[in-house]
């Protein structure tokens, strides 16, 4: 065997940006330098060699010429740097088994690189390649590249002006990919992340840069959280393709996601696809700087739930800021939508028992300033407290309604069937004009709601969105209302009469509903005055209201006509003082009730009336006459009647009109045939109470305590 040992000088060799090194290129150089027949044996040790940019240094070459079988070589590099490396290679050696090296061609067709970088999960790869002197075509292969927890394989060639690459990987662990980016100096977003990825990128180019690059991305059993686990994700599973190519500074190109499985959850929505494939895609444009961000014909494919096209910019220098966005949807069932999207992040009671119907289509504009337009088709919406009661319904919702912030004010129109809040209150038919402003909306000319059989007419109204939350003011009056409605819808015992009044300001503001003034009844021939309403966690679990009520000269004889409760006859006039309900039972007020000291009416009380209110009271009766005797009596006089109440702790604290012997008035008589009542219960049980006053509202027999 004939052997030979090249040593250079040891200084390090500078090549000019012209001279590219690589294995073929020194192996050509040994083949011309030594003829194949005349040696069989070389090492080569070159020292160093540096270009701009980058430096090899501790070079050997070493080559076995196997005639006919070809030739085996190996090059060695105790280390590698470069400007465009993060990571300086150490300890680098490429074996080639099989190759073959002439004047025209060095070729290796099973090799062996030994790579000492944290980058890899092995340190060794198998290679192949093939380079041609005369068309200087390089052919490079690398199969099997322990990369990530998976596997990678690339492809690539050389014609000396462009160049191709294709790299293949197979269950590339996501988080150990993040971790490689952050060893190579890549910004990557807080985030923990888990999951494998398949990847097919294909990519082609010139010494100028890259030209054009095409990616397929399989994910499977993807999840993510950020550091607060705000935005969080489990089992993702889908695929993601694209393309791109740079044009005079700009990237350009196209790409389409594809998720199959999982779910996202955020503080707005939710998404899980399950048996629906959710896609986008979108073509953009991405300048070179990376500062801008632009999408055209972007589609978002959710089938049976949501669907919209958009187009776009994102300013990308100070984080992601959209710029300018024209987003369109096509119509949208609403109960779909609020069962895929919302019911997971809206998690108050109020959503609990919540249902929608009908379709929305919608365009949102931002260029530079927000617009939104709203197509409303026989929108409807019901809410319950869980036990099958709807306390709101709404159905035969239409209308289009328009916000421009930006832009001259457009009026809008709503329009509605008909309603139902709170088990009985109906509301009728109506049309709306209004006007959307930046921060709520505002009545653009007074609406007449029907409301059970009259109506409410409301001359003001307006809604604005605050800092603290929505902000609701309301003006109007209320024309005459049967109270035999009214006291159905409250579940109250029948009543007789009507129900008008002034309506002042009302405000809802913190989640607290609250009249500003004195709001005004007529109800019973007389009236009723409300000060100092207020509503508290209206559409919460446990809605409080406080006010304090005045009675002026109501007929007792229209208040008691349709009630079970008996006939009287006169005024009554009184207070409620302190009320408090929660979850509309009460649990505190002062109340008192008399007749006026001014009241010239008759005064007469039924037979029915006196047993009733003897019951209430758990009652003595004074004067001569014994109760059989007043029994042929239908009716007697009175003087004055009247009945207080304070409630404190479940216990209700009785009085009259006045003392007596051992007790005090409920009915202090007056005329022929006259009587009194007399009640002793100081302290009654309100829930015994409220029980003996749904057993006379029911018409059944009293009974006297």
């Amino acid at each position: 065997m004939i052997e030979g040992t090249v040593i250079f000088p040891p200084v390090s060799f500078r090549l000019t940006s012209r001279l590219r090194l690589s294995v073929a290129t020194l192996l050509l150089l040994l083949s011309t330098l030594y003829p194949v027949n005349a040696v069989e044996s070389v090492n080569i040790h070159l020292g160093n060699l540096s270009g701009p940019g980058w430096q090899l240094e501790g070079i050997s070459l070493e080559i076995l010429w196997q005639g006919d079988q070809g030739a085996q070589f190996s090059l060695t590099v105790s280390r590698i740097t470069s400007t465009k490396l993060p990571l300086a290679m150490q300890s680098i050696r490429i074996e080639c088994q099989q190759g073959a090296i002439s004047d025209q061609q060095v070729r290796c067709d099973r090799g062996v690189a030994n790579l000492d970088t944290p980058l890899l999960d092995n340190k060794q790869i198998a290679l192949g390649f093939d380079w041609d002197r005369e068309s200087q075509h390089l052919d490079l292969r690398l199969e099997k590249v322990a990369f990530s927890g998976g596997y990678a394989s690339v492809q690539a060639s050389w014609n000396g002006e462009r160049w191709q690459a294709r790299i293949n990987g197979i269950g590339l662990s996501l988080a150990r990919l993040l971790d490689r980016a952050e060893m190579l100096a890549i910004p990557i977003p807080e985030i923990d992340i888990a999951g494998q990825i398949d990847l097919d990128l294909h990519a082609t180019g010139s010494s100028q840069g890259l030209g054009a690059a095409e990616w397929k991305i399989v994910f499977r059993d993807t999840g993510f959280a950020d550091g607060n686990e705000v935005y969080l994700a489990e089992a993702l599973s889908g695929r993601w393709s694209g393309r791109l190519q740079p044009v005079t500074g700009v990237l350009t190109g196209t790409q389409r996601l594809s998720l199959d499985a999982g779910a996202i959850l955020t503080p707005l929505f939710y998404l899980a696809p399950e048996d629906r494939p959710v896609t986008m895609e979108t073509e953009f444009r991405l300048t070179t700087a990376a500062d801008r961000l632009e999408f055209d014909r972007l589609k978002y494919h959710h089938p049976g739930v949501l669907e919209f096209s958009a187009d776009g910019a994102v300013e990308l220098l100070d984080g992601p800021v959209l710029a300018n966005l024209n987003l369109a949807t096509r119509q949208i069932n609403l109960q779909s939508l609020f069962d895929a999207y919302l019911a997971p992040v809206l998690t108050a009671p109020f959503f609990e028992q919540f249902r929608l119907s009908g379709q929305l289509g919608a365009e949102l504009t931002l260029d530079p300033a927000p617009g939104l337009r709203l197509n409303l088709q026989n929108v409807g919406l019901e809410q319950g407290d869980g036990s099958g009661k709807k306390n709101i319904l709404v159905h035969g919702l239409s209308g289009d309604l328009s916000w421009n912030p930006g832009h001259a004010a457009s009026d809008s129109v709503l329009s509605w069937q008909g309603a139902r809040l709170f088990q009985g209150i109906e509301i009728g038919a109506a049309q709306a004009l209004l006007q959307l402003t930046d921060r709520g909306l505002t009545l653009r000319q007074p609406l007449r709601l029907p409301v059970m059989d009259g109506y409410l007419q409301a001359e003001e109204f307006e809604l604005e969105a605050t800092d603290s939350g929505p902000r609701l003011a309301f003006r109007g009056y209320l024309t005459p209302i049967s109270m035999e409605q009214v006291s159905r819808a409250a579940g109250w015992p029948t009543l007789a009469g009507e129900l008008s009044g002034v309506i002042p300001a009302v405000s809802y503001q913190n989640d607290m509903l609250q009249v500003d003034g004195i709001m005004l009844i007529r109800a019973f021939d007389g009236r009723i005055l409300i000060r100092d309403l207020r509503l508290d966690d209206l559409f919460g679990p446990l809605p409080m209201l406080g006010a304090d009520i005045e009675f002026q000269a109501l007929d007792l004889e229209t208040l008691t006509g349709t009630f079970s409760f008996g006939k009287i006859t006169g005024k009554l006039e009184g207070r409620v003082d302190g009320l408090r309900l929660e979850n509309w039972e009460p649990v505190a007020f002062d109340a008192r009730f008399a007749t006026p000291d001014d009241d010239d009416s008759r005064h007469r009380i039924s037979q029915k009336a006196v047993d009733n209110i003897s019951n209430l009271g758990g009652v003595g009766m004074s004067g001569a006459l014994s109760r059989s005797f007043l029994r042929v009596f239908e009716e007697f006089g009175y003087d004055r009647i009247g009945i207080s109440c304070r409630l404190e702790k479940g216990i209700c604290e009785m009085g009259g009109v006045g003392p007596a012997e051992r007790g005090y008035y409920l009915v202090r008589g007056g005329g022929i045939p006259r009587i009194d009542i007399v009640g002793f219960n100081r302290s009654t049980d309100w829930n015994v109470l409220i029980s003996k006053l749904k057993q006379i509202a029911a018409g059944g027999a009293p009974v006297v305590e």
